[in-house]
């Protein structure tokens, strides 16, 4: 009667498949019903599409400096490139594409590595008040995802091990990191990960990472074709984004700004750790481990630029708190009990209603946007001629107008990153920064303007009468297109 008692009921075996199947389930279907919306990142997802649309160069599409002369993000470009060429997709569906795929890789990469896949949607939903918008995050559609995949990988691969990696282990480590390099760049990058392992000393694992990631790195740049350029010069744009001639932090763009310091998530952390106390399972190796160094750096640095937070102290937050709740609902549910399934139909369900609900409607807000298209019969002749120059002080007159405009035979000042502009019109942009509201910081480039020109800003105002060569249409609601007048010479 005891071993009656005590054998598993019919069924049960199916449960630790059906939470896996859910959960995974979940993850496919969240960006799916969020792109259902209609929604649209607002930056670089946007000109990823738009360039792979063109068939152009950088250099074709942007004014800028003759330092830069490579693509930064080749392989992802490649990637899109080929989707096109099988779809024959527009911008909208490429980017819908980019939104999809990238979110379910980027929270696709940490269940191959769980015993409790439910943990990683529990921290997901107990991580949302701490108003990070980790779910806006890996929507944004951009190949630094690649990058943060790869990472939660590592991290999870590597984070606990004390012996020897394997040959597997490091084979495969380094192609993910040359997949990195060729899609995303920034491939010195990893050496903040390979920080975290030496300061957790942590020697072999950070002598066999530390292969992989130069190793990867060399792979990934040869991949693009030229090897050498594509190092030197990612270290070269990174040099380039912080220059400038009196440059004010608020000047850069908000991602290399300062963070202000995420306590909500700190106190999170802070509550677990105590939690363990009264648990009485406290172990030094809790926080001594190359995932919550890692965290913990990412933090510090993030008061410099908030990107080390982002894409790396951030990720390494969530992996953390992921390995926290498996050890306590592995404690606490046997892994084919029914109160394990409870618990994942309740992250199941809370984690998809609350990343797929339109709070403050932040995946329909792009439905309002205005663009800048030639079949709009008030445009004609305000457009940019053939070779003409956009200038304008807001990025985003670059983003929305390539986007829909992916063909049209002008260029654009500033691009996606403002530091790549030539130095002198650099300076003037710097300039129209500090001191927004004076026109006549705009001196410079209305000097330059040709017929075929524009200069498009966004202002609720009528941009004033500081420059008599220049006539101005109201283009939308917030858009001011200015140009010269017909006959007269800037």
């Amino acid at each position: 009667m005891f071993h009656m008692a005590l054998a598993p009921k019919p069924g049960r075996h199916y449960i630790p498949l059906l939470v896996a199947a859910a959960t995974l389930l979940t993850l496919v279907i969240v960006p799916l019903k969020i792109a259902g919306y209609g929604y649209l990142p607002p930056d670089d997802a946007l000109r990823h599409a738009a360039k792979v649309i063109s068939g152009r160069s950088w250099q074709q599409i942007m004014v800028m400096r003759p330092e830069i002369t490579i693509d930064h993000n080749f392989g992802w470009h490649k990637i899109l490139g080929a989707v096109h060429s099988v779809t024959g997709w527009d911008t909208d569906a490429l980017v819908v594409f980019s939104t999809v795929i990238l979110f379910i890789l980027v929270t696709l990469s940490a269940l191959p590595w769980l015993r409790r896949p439910e943990a990683w949607l529990l921290t997901f939903i107990v991580m949302s008040p701490t108003g990070l918008n980790f779910i806006s995050r890996f929507m944004l559609g951009r190949p630094f995802l690649v990058t943060t995949a790869v990472l939660i990988t590592i991290l999870l691969a590597w984070g606990n091990r004390q012996d020897r990696p394997s040959r597997a282990l490091m084979i495969g480590t380094t192609l993910l990191i040359a997949l990195s390099v060729w899609v995303h760049g920034s491939w010195y990058l990893f050496a903040v990960p390979l920080a975290a392992f030496a300061l957790a000393r942590r020697w072999r694992a950070t002598f066999a990472l530390g292969v992989c990631w130069m190793s990867g790195t060399v792979i990934g740049a040869c991949a693009t074709g030229y090897p050498i350029r594509f190092v030197v010069e990612q270290l070269r744009v990174m040099r380039y984004c912080f220059e400038g001639d009196q440059l004010l932090q608020r000047m850069l763009v908000l991602e290399f700004q300062p963070f202000d310091g995420a306590y909500p998530v700190v106190a999170l952390v802070a509550l677990v750790l105590i939690w363990r106390l009264v648990r009485r399972t406290w172990s030094a190796k809790t926080v001594n481990n190359p995932i919550f160094i890692l965290a913990v750096l990412g933090w510090v640095l993030g008061f410099k630029v908030a990107r080390f937070w982002l894409d790396w102290g951030w990720p390494a937050a969530l992996v953390w708190m992921t390995r926290e709740f498996q050890e306590v609902l592995e404690n606490w549910q046997a892994r084919d009990s029914v109160q394990r399934l409870a618990v994942a139909t309740f992250a199941v369900v809370a984690f998809f209603l609350g990343s797929t609900s339109d709070l403050e409607s932040r995946w329909t807000r792009n439905l309002s946007i205005e663009y800048l298209t030639p079949d709009k019969p008030a445009l004609a002749g305000w457009l940019p001629g053939d070779n003409g120059i956009i200038y304008s002080d807001d990025v985003r007159v670059f983003y929305r107008t390539f986007f829909k405009n992916p063909k049209a035979g002008w260029r654009y000042m500033p691009g996606y990153e403002v530091s790549f502009m030539p130095p002198e019109d650099l300076r003037t942009f710097r300039r129209i920064q500090r001191d927004y509201d004076n026109m006549r910081s705009f001196e410079p480039w209305v000097r330059k303007m040709r017929p075929e020109d524009r200069l498009i800003l966004y202002r609720r105002k009528p941009p004033g009468d500081f420059f008599p060569q220049l006539e101005w249409l109201w283009a939308t609601s917030d858009l001011w297109i200015g140009r010269l007048r017909q006959g007269t010479r800037s």
